[in-house]
């Protein structure tokens, strides 16, 4: 009897993928997860992802800064910018300067979301990190 066949290892089917940071894995299962949410009936509430290493521990996801309802909500607004650009983007009868148009303005408030998230977490981590702070 001959041995077995040795099984193909994940590393020669990891290599044919892009490597991406875990940070950014945990966002896209979370953008993920969030879809799944919204169009699936009874899935959602307290949801949690556990990031696994290679090594065998693991982590929450997300730490630091961010919160899940967080991501969540920013994703949610992110499509709700984007879903007048594709569907402008779809419809042939759209003009490229209204199609533009509607990109732009979706861009603006995608920074503007940003930069307003981004200053709010400045200021609490510098309150919570204030050496006056009793």
């Amino acid at each position: 009897m001959f041995p077995p066949e040795k099984p193909q290892t994940s590393e020669s089917t990891r290599s044919a993928l892009p490597s991406r940071p875990m940070e950014e894995v945990g966002l896209i299962a979370a953008h993920m997860l969030a879809d799944i949410k919204a169009y699936g009936d009874g899935v959602g509430f307290g949801s949690q992802i556990l990031c696994l290493h290679h090594n065998g521990s693991y982590e929450m996801f997300p730490k630091g800064k961010l919160s899940f309802r967080e991501i969540e909500e920013d994703y949610e607004y992110w499509k709700s910018q984007l879903r007048n650009c594709q569907l402008s983007f779809a419809d042939r009868a759209t003009s490229d300067t209204t199609f533009e148009g509607r990109l732009t303005r979706a861009v603006e408030n995608l920074v503007k979301r940003k930069r307003k998230r981004t200053d709010a977490h400045a200021m609490e981590y510098n309150a919570l990190n204030d050496p006056q702070r009793i």
